[in-house]
């Protein structure tokens, strides 16, 4: 029989080899996310579960969880064993129930080895907008040291002798590189970069593995171009005809989302080489824009008083920067510019900052009303500068044009300037939208405005119609004449060319971005079958594609492109029983179709199903 000295001895073992398989995190790094309203505020490791602590600032009912969440580590799944202090719902569309009184909620696991470093927490199943947080660490960490960046940018420091240079006007063929650092590909790999001002744009990409993405494009003058990558966005200027790379930190772009991790804001989210590198070295490690209006309920719904606190925060802001030392001149000015729309903004934003103080509804007769005079109030400002088109200040802009009936209200209120041909250019936002040509009746309109901007259209109105010619005068692709047949001998007669070769068959429409987005994938694909006798055909309506935009698309896609009558689309759409566009047939060499479905398969299994069918 044991004596009572060796049992304690005993137990104080066991409990010390207990104590030591259990490990917690706290408020461990992460690398991505697609949900921001929850946070991982601890995990814990023992010999028998892995718990993640969850907290939401989202209220005690919130959406974007639900019942099928799963925790991939090691190449496996593991499935959720136990929720604690929270009610899921069985769709991410319903309502995550907590706990009264609580903001925290936990998820239960199945044990991890102890050799897992990382996990991905997956809270939501595959719907259109997954919700996940990725790279959760399991121990203790500092941010890595990202060595794909030259050193040279890594050391570089703010020069507080930089001088303030001047918008650029003028025709350039821009390249940017953006260098995803530490990319994964299921973080998703669709991306965009956008601008606005005077000549407004927006570039889509599709992310290759290896997470280096290169755009070209023709650009008028300065911009503010914001990348936006799964819902995170950062920004640069770009100069036309630069070239120029930006290296995106994507771990640090999203940990700057969280609350608890305010610490990171020393580090850039990205690193810029370029003409423009103070500047953008600035935009790219300053923090959110300052601090939320301070404001005592006592006051009440009071607009007066909240918008001259506004502009009384709005002075603070700028004697702090006047006052700052070592700020260049290029920087400090910068820092004004960004202060001016910040206090617009907030004072536009006055219905959702009551709404939440006071829980108005729409339709709440206490819900404060702005009016266009709010806007006049920041003395002193020159609101016909040029240096306006430096900001992201496209939103903040349009929001504040919508108080006043036209552009030459705007004009007589803010002087003629940066700012009233802003309002002017608004009518041509739509063909710059689709990257379309302006016509006479856009050029009519700008040759109001000020004489630099009415040049500037000037040389757009001319640059674009030679570029549209040259667009479509490339080779690759095919204008199509449809068949004079009707009914289910359409398609025999569609495919009659074909005969001899494998042919992918893809239903589309120009607004359908998951259509756009397949064929960018399917490039390089098709780059490796050239030469093979395969054909791809795209078709789509009249109504799906408007004739312009359509012509403008085509040929980047490539192939075989008919725009069907829509009696004759419709009698396809039965035929084949089309739910939904991107639809997709492929015909084998004897004119068989052998695939037909909804939703792009992926290029692997495309690849796949087209070699079996030419090696046959």
């Amino acid at each position: 029989m044991l004596n009572n000295g060796i049992v304690f001895s005993l137990l104080m073992l066991l409990c010390i080899n207990s104590v030591g398989k259990t490990r917690v995190i706290e408020k461990p790094l992460f690398e991505v996310r697609s949900i921001d309203h929850v946070e991982v505020k601890r995990v814990v490791l023992t010999a028998g579960e892995t718990i993640f602590y969850l907290e939401t600032d989202a209220g005690r009912k919130f959406s974007g969880i639900d019942s099928a969440i799963y925790l991939g580590a090691d190449g496996k799944r593991y499935a959720l064993r136990e929720v604690r202090g929270a009610k899921l719902p069985r769709y991410a569309s319903g309502s995550v129930e907590m706990d009264a009184g609580s903001s925290e909620f936990a998820l239960v696991f199945p044990p991890l080895a102890s050799s897992v470093e990382r996990a991905d927490l997956i809270l939501s199943r595959k719907t259109k907008v997954q919700s996940c947080i990725w790279g959760i660490s399991l121990k203790e960490e500092r941010l890595p040291k990202r060595s794909e960046v030259p050193a040279v940018l890594k050391r570089q420091r703010l020069n507080p002798k930089g001088e303030w240079r001047d918008a650029e006007y003028r025709l350039g063929r821009t390249r940017l590189d953006i260098y995803f650092l530490g990319y994964r590909p299921e973080w998703g790999d669709a991306g965009s970069v956008s601008w606005g001002g005077l000549a407004p744009r927006v570039e889509d990409f599709v992310i290759p593995a290896d997470g280096h993405v290169t755009l070209e494009f023709d650009q008028y003058l300065t911009a503010f171009m914001q990348l936006d990558f799964g819902g995170k966005k950062l920004g640069v200027v770009v100069d036309p005809g630069e070239q120029a790379t930006l290296y995106v930190d994507v771990q640090v772009m999203n940990l700057r989302s969280s609350r608890y991790f305010r610490d990171v804001l020393e580090y850039p989210s990205g690193y810029f080489s370029g003409r423009r590198m103070d500047l953008n070295r600035y935009l790219l490690t300053r923090g959110d824009g300052g601090e939320e209006i301070a404001w005592n309920k006592d006051f009440g719904i009071d607009p007066e008083r909240y918008v001259d606190l506004c502009v009384e925060n709005y002075r603070k802001k700028i004697r702090a920067i006047d006052a700052a030392a070592g700020l260049s001149e290029e920087l400090r000015h910068y820092s004004r510019l960004e202060a001016q729309v910040l206090c617009w903004k907030r004072i536009y934003g006055m219905v959702t900052f009551f709404s939440n103080a006071y829980a108005l509804r729409l339709g709440d007769e206490r819900a404060p009303v702005v009016k266009a005079e709010y806007f006049t109030r920041l003395e002193g400002v020159d609101w016909t500068s040029d240096d306006l088109m430096f900001l992201d200040g496209g939103g903040v802009f349009d929001a504040v044009f919508r108080y006043f009936p036209g552009d030459e209200e705007v004009k007589s209120v803010f002087g003629a300037g940066y700012l009233s041909d802003l309002a002017k250019a608004r009518f041509c936002n739509g063909r710059f939208a689709y990257k379309l040509p302006l016509r006479e009746e856009e050029l009519r309109v700008m040759r109001s405005a000020t004489p630099r901007t009415a040049a500037l259209f000037e040389m757009i109105y001319e640059e674009g119609g030679k570029a549209w010619k040259a667009h479509l005068a490339r080779p690759g692709y095919r204008v199509c004449d449809a068949p004079v047949v009707s009914g289910e001998g359409l398609f025999d007669a569609l495919m009659k060319p074909y005969r001899g070769k494998v042919v992918l068959i893809d239903f589309w429409g120009t607004s359908c971005r998951p259509c756009v987005k397949a064929m960018k994938l399917m490039k390089p694909l098709k780059k490796e079958l050239k030469g093979e006798p395969v054909a791809y055909v795209y078709i789509t309506g009249t109504s799906a594609a408007p004739l312009e935009v359509w012509q403008q698309m085509i040929p980047d896609i490539g192939g075989d492109h008919y725009r069907l009558e829509r009696k004759l689309y419709q009698g396809l759409v039965k035929q084949f029983d089309i739910q939904g566009v991107p639809f997709y047939l492929v015909v084998d060499r004897e004119g068989n179709i052998v695939y037909r479905g909804t939703g792009f398969m992926g290029c692997e299994k495309m690849r796949k199903l087209i070699l079996e069918l030419l090696n046959k």
